[in-house]
């Protein structure tokens, strides 16, 4: 049938959806309260999609781990079960570090069928009952990635049938990938501020450089900047001349506890005549 000379329809979104999204788009700025974000977009794409189940996973690759709990929104069968699970960290063959390590998302009109298919059996096991305790039907998963490297996962479940048609899949993207601009821009907010305390702690230090009377006054001003940014319990600050440290400051115990061997020759002291020959620092885990 011809359509000349006939306007055709336009598909407009539901205005209450497009001032959900400009409001999450506004709050991305400048983001000071990641945790309440998240759960922002969690639940305003619960609410936008009509899922059931919302899981918003952060990841950490400097520790190459996911930060639990996970933002969860929903309508939970049983919460109790799924708050002591969210409380545990997920193993590697789980399918949130599975999606961590894929490219693609997962588009799953069968969860059970389809994520069996994924995990590993013994892995299956944790995702088979999530799905069959929440009654899930249909599951969906994005990895959340931010200038190349993945941030976090993000899983979008229904206990209706989901054929998942593009523009759900475009929808589901999008949540994705707001939460992935908002765990970058929090992150980047983080290193701003810590970036700013250490230089506000440098100056600090050179002030109390300039001003300090005696070495051991500069030593223990120093030791309580250090303190500033690392949260230590024990410090000391010795000086070495040739085999023999001197202690001239110390926080986090009294003078008469401190063990002799702190203080034994470095030549008698494995780890300090490392460091000293060394010329660098030694972390210890």
């Amino acid at each position: 049938m011809s359509t000349k000379g006939k306007k055709l329809p336009t598909l407009l979104p539901d205005p209450a959806a497009l001032e959900k999204l400009l409001s999450i788009s506004q709050s991305l700025i400048v983001v000071r309260d990641l945790k309440s974000l998240l759960k922002k977009i969690a639940r305003t794409a619960g609410s936008i999609l009509g899922a059931d189940v919302v899981v918003l996973y952060e990841y950490r690759e400097e520790t190459d781990d996911v930060v639990v709990p996970p933002v969860i929104w929903g309508n939970i069968k049983f919460p109790k079960v799924l708050r002591a699970r969210g409380r545990e960290r997920p193993h590697r063959d789980s399918a949130v570090f599975k999606m961590l390590s894929r490219q693609r998302p997962v588009y799953a009109p069968d969860a059970t069928r389809d994520w069996s298919r994924l995990v590993k059996s013994s892995a299956s096991g944790d995702s088979g009952s999530f799905t069959q305790r929440e009654g899930i039907v249909s599951s969906a998963a994005v990895r959340l990635t931010a200038a190349g490297r993945s941030v976090g996962v993000l899983f979008v479940n229904y206990r209706s049938a989901r054929r998942f048609d593009q523009a759900e899949r475009r929808t589901i993207q999008l949540f994705a990938a707001q939460a992935a601009v908002a765990i970058q821009n929090a992150r980047l907010l983080e290193r701003e501020g810590r970036l700013r305390r250490q230089a506000g702690t440098l100056r600090d230090v050179a002030v109390a450089i300039s001003s300090a009377i005696s070495l051991e006054d500069v030593s223990g001003q120093i030791l309580d900047n250090v303190h500033r940014m690392v949260k230590y319990d024990k410090a000391t600050m010795q000086i070495v001349r040739g085999d023999v440290r001197d202690l001239i400051a110390y926080r986090g115990f009294e003078k008469a506890d401190i063990a002799p061997q702190l203080l034994r020759p470095i030549s008698q002291d494995a780890l300090i005549k490392r460091v000293v020959t060394a010329h660098r620092p030694a972390i210890l885990t």
